[in-house]
C-alpha cells in the first residue's frame, strides 16, 4: 500500500534541514516559536532540542493516522472472514450534541455547533463509539496483564490523536450504579448453538481482561483541536515573553473523522488477538481452527 503525501512539495523548501536563501516558497522558510498550548509543540521542542515548532507540529499531525486507517482496512478485511464486522458513530459533540448516529435528526445540530465554533475561532471536540460484533468469546487473557483485551484496545484508541478519554462499555457511569444494576445477568442456554446470551452489555463485551461474546463497545472522547482560527495567548520559544499562538490550517471538529480511525485501531487488536488464539497459515487452517473451539464453547456437560 502506497500513501502519497501530496503536500509534501509544498513544503520540501521550507523544511528543509539546511537554511535554503530565497527559496520559491518565499517566506515559508521561517522558524515557527509561537507555542500553541494543548498540541505537541513545546514538550516536542524540550524533548528533542529543536529551535522551530514546525518539527514537533508537523510529526504530530494526525495525517499519519492515514497509514493506520490502510492497515486496519486489511486487519477488518481478516475479521470479515470470520462474521466480525465493526462500525462506529459519534455520540456527541460538546455536551447534548449527538451527530453523526442513527438519529438523522441529530445531524443538524452537530452542524450548528461546529457552525458556532467556526464563527468564534474556536474548535469543538467529541464522543466516539466503536462497536465490534459477532466477536468470539476468550480474546485476550485473564492472567497476563499485558495480553488483556480492554486493556489492548483503551491504548490503541488513547493513541489517536487529541484523544483524552476511553471507556469500555457504560465505564463512565458506572460510579451511579450498584453492582446488582451493572453487572450483565448471563441467561439459561436455551439454545445449544447460542450459549450464553445477556440481557444487556454494559460492559461492554469484556469480562477479566477477555471478551465476553457480545459486541464489544469502546468509547473514547476527543479534545478539542488545538490549532484555533482565534490563537490562545501563549509564549514565544525564544524568549518566554507573551505572544498569540502559531496558527496552521486547521479544521474545526475531528470527532467524525475519528470514528474512522477508531475502527481501525480496534481492528488492529482485534485481529492480533484473533492470530493468537487460532493462528494458521492460512485462512482454511485457521477457520478450522476457529470452528473447533467454537464447537467447545457452551455448558461443560454438553460441549467438550
Amino acid at each position: 500500500m502506497s500513501i502519497e503525501n501530496k503536500d509534501w512539495a509544498n513544503w520540501q523548501e521550507a523544511m528543509a534541514v539546511e537554511y535554503i536563501e530565497n527559496p520559491s516558497q518565499e517566506g515559508r522558510n521561517q522558524r515557527v516559536t509561537r507555542i500553541r498550548p494543548g498540541h505537541a509543540d513545546l514538550p516536542g521542542a524540550m524533548k528533542y532540542g529543536f529551535h522551530d515548532v514546525r518539527n514537533s507540529l508537523e510529526r504530530a499531525s494526525a495525517r499519519e493516522t492515514a497509514a493506520r486507517v490502510a492497515a486496519g482496512a486489511v486487519a477488518m478485511r481478516l475479521l470479515e472472514e470470520f462474521g466480525i464486522k465493526l462500525h462506529s458513530h459519534v455520540i456527541s459533540i460538546v455536551e447534548e450534541s449527538p451527530v453523526h448516529c442513527a438519529d438523522a435528526a441529530a445531524a443538524d445540530l452537530m452542524m450548528a455547533e461546529v457552525d458556532a465554533a467556526r464563527e468564534a475561532g474556536d474548535t469543538v471536540g467529541g464522543t466516539v463509539e466503536v462497536i465490534a460484533e459477532n466477536v468470539p468469546i476468550g480474546l485476550g487473557s485473564h492472567v497476563h496483564w499485558d495480553r488483556k483485551i480492554d486493556a489492548k484496545i483503551s491504548q490503541a484508541l488513547m493513541s489517536i490523536n487529541a484523544v483524552k478519554a476511553v471507556s469500555i462499555g457504560e465505564g463512565w457511569e458506572l460510579l451511579d450504579r450498584w453492582g446488582s444494576e451493572f453487572q450483565d445477568v448471563i441467561e439459561p442456554v436455551t439454545d445449544p448453538n447460542n450459549p450464553w446470551q445477556r440481557k444487556t452489555n454494559r460492559a461492554g463485551g469484556t469480562e477479566g481482561g477477555m471478551t465476553s461474546g457480545t459486541p464489544l463497545v469502546a468509547r473514547f472522547v476527543i479534545k478539542p483541536i488545538a490549532t484555533l482560527h482565534n490563537p490562545l495567548p501563549s509564549v514565544d520559544l525564544d524568549t518566554g515573553e507573551p505572544v498569540r499562538a502559531h496558527f496552521e490550517r486547521s479544521d474545526v471538529c475531528q470527532a467524525p473523522p475519528a470514528g474512522v480511525i477508531g475502527e481501525a485501531m480496534m481492528a488492529l487488536v482485534l485481529a492480533d488477538a484473533f492470530m493468537e488464539k487460532f493462528g494458521g497459515d492460512s485462512i482454511p487452517e485457521t477457520r478450522r481452527n476457529f470452528e473447533g473451539y467454537q464447537a467447545t464453547v457452551g455448558p461443560r456437560l454438553q460441549y467438550r
